[in-house]
């Protein structure tokens, strides 16, 4: 074979998932506390090639300012090997902030790090069944 029949092979490869991403896709449930305010969402996550794209929709969770349905597009996922990253932007108090969260998968559960404009929490995950 020579150097360019592999040079165009190569680009539609770089866009199929990861066995990482593979991990990653699905939908989770997320719960977790950031200095004190327990939040809950379902995250919704689709591999874009090496990385991963989606949303994830605020759950009730008997805070009296959640608002639960609304919904949080993911503006940067990734996975390498067990490790995933994701943010979204949302608003506080007129305020745009990215919640950045940092975990580990193991099979179907996922937990780790949250910050938010200088705070810090953990969560945990759940994979839902399709």
């Amino acid at each position: 074979m020579n150097a360019r029949f592999l040079g165009l092979l190569a680009g539609p490869l770089m866009l199929l998932p990861s066995s990482a991403m593979a991990e990653v896709a699905g939908v989770w449930r997320v719960t977790g506390n950031i200095e004190g305010k327990s939040f809950a969402v379902d995250c919704t996550f689709e591999p874009r090639g090496a990385q991963f794209g989606g949303q994830c929709v605020d759950l009730a969770t008997g805070e009296a300012k959640a608002k639960p349905g609304k919904v949080h597009k993911i503006s940067h996922g990734s996975a390498r090997g067990n490790e995933v990253r994701w943010t979204y932007p949302t608003k506080v108090m007129l305020m745009s902030i990215d919640i950045v969260f940092a975990g580990s998968i193991e099979g179907d559960r996922m937990s780790g790090a949250i910050t938010a404009k200088g705070r810090q929490g953990r969560f945990s995950a759940i994979r839902k069944p399709v």
